[in-house]
């Protein structure tokens, strides 16, 4: 654990401290960790070859914040630079003072963060757990699966699935600003404007077999999927999501039935994403209109529109009562 901070990682602490207790709820709900942590790395690293010109590109594409969260990828992915958003000291710090039971002294967080690389950290917990920033409803599954299916409206050189000549990963062709025709619908904007926020982001069960990873392989990476599968654990009906029983440790901490449903979505601030049956919490939402039982993948426009619109208001919705917990200091209390 990082008993010993460098001077830098206790600035750091200070300044979001500083931030959750002279901010509003309403800003803290929307604050982007991209614009909170990008330009920090990039002044540790703009004198790498390549980097000064994208991180120009990165502010200067305030509007198109899709092209702005393709060249965050980039840099994490092929750059040599370790980062994730929702891995940060700021995310493991909300994940500390709203969804962890114990000791919230400021050792305590020092005690209980591991540095992984210089940019990711996993935050243990005084009964020896480890637990990883996930980010729950991401952008790539259905952003890319939008462009192959309504692509030629808003993209050059689109040729359907297969990604346009040069170009090795659709984030790349869609980091580039001359790319695009047009404008993405605005709801795809909204979406992207708030996937880097606290109503995003979860602590996961650190787990030899990867959750982010298990999860993108048995659901598409869709968090309303997830939650079904987590829903269906608690109510003993696994059927095909066996996959989840690998993290039932981590489950039966809230408890078990019906009661340890109501507590892991209690305690994960899941609310919007859950329906309200009488005094107890029901079956998750479908983040598009039969996704329950038909494609895993949205296949039309208006399930594309759905998708997104439902995900960044319960994703907006989540940062509320989150940001609320942040400001009260909030102990959870179920230990994760």
């Amino acid at each position: 654990m990082l008993k010993s901070p460098t001077k830098a990682e206790e600035d750091e602490l200070a300044r979001i401290e500083g931030i959750v207790k002279e901010k509003s709820i309403e800003y803290l709900k929307c604050f982007d960790l991209r614009d909170y942590l990008f330009p920090q790395i990039a002044a540790e690293q703009i004198d790498k070859k390549g980097m000064a010109e994208d991180f120009n590109t990165f502010c200067s594409q305030e509007s198109n914040v899709l092209v702005r969260t393709c060249i965050g990828k980039i840099w994490a992915r092929d750059k040599g630079l370790s980062f994730d958003y929702d891995s940060s000291i700021f995310a493991n710090y909300v994940f500390w003072i709203t969804m962890f039971a114990g000791t919230q002294r400021k050792e305590a967080f020092w005690e209980l963060l591991s540095r992984q690389s210089q940019y990711e950290y996993i935050l243990g917990h005084e009964n020896g757990a480890l637990y990883r920033g996930d980010t729950m409803n991401s952008w790539s599954t259905t952003v890319n699966e939008f462009i192959r299916v309504c692509g030629n409206d808003y993209v050059f050189g689109h040729r359907g699935r297969y990604i346009p000549a040069d170009y090795q990963e659709w984030y790349e062709f869609l980091s580039v600003p001359e790319n695009y025709k047009r404008d993405l619908p605005g709801y795809i904007t909204e979406f992207m404007n708030v996937v880097y926020t606290i109503g995003n982001i979860l602590p996961v069960p650190c787990t030899p077999s990867s959750f982010n990873k298990r999860r993108s392989s048995a659901v598409k990476d869709y968090w309303d999927l997830t939650l079904l599968a987590i829903y269906n654990y608690y109510h003993l009906a696994p059927g095909k999501n066996n996959w989840i029983l690998e993290y039932k440790e981590w489950l039966n901490i809230f408890g078990t039935g019906q009661n340890g449903w109501d507590r892991f979505v209690e305690c994960t601030f899941m609310n919007p994403f859950v329906y309200k049956c009488g005094d107890h919490f029901g079956p998750p939402k479908p983040l598009w209109q039969e996704h329950f039982t038909k494609n895993r993948l949205p296949r039309t426009p208006e399930q594309f529109e759905q998708f997104f619109v439902n995900a960044k208001n319960g994703i907006l919705e989540r940062g509320e009562l989150i940001a609320a917990a942040l400001k009260k200091g909030r102990i959870c209390p179920v230990s994760l």
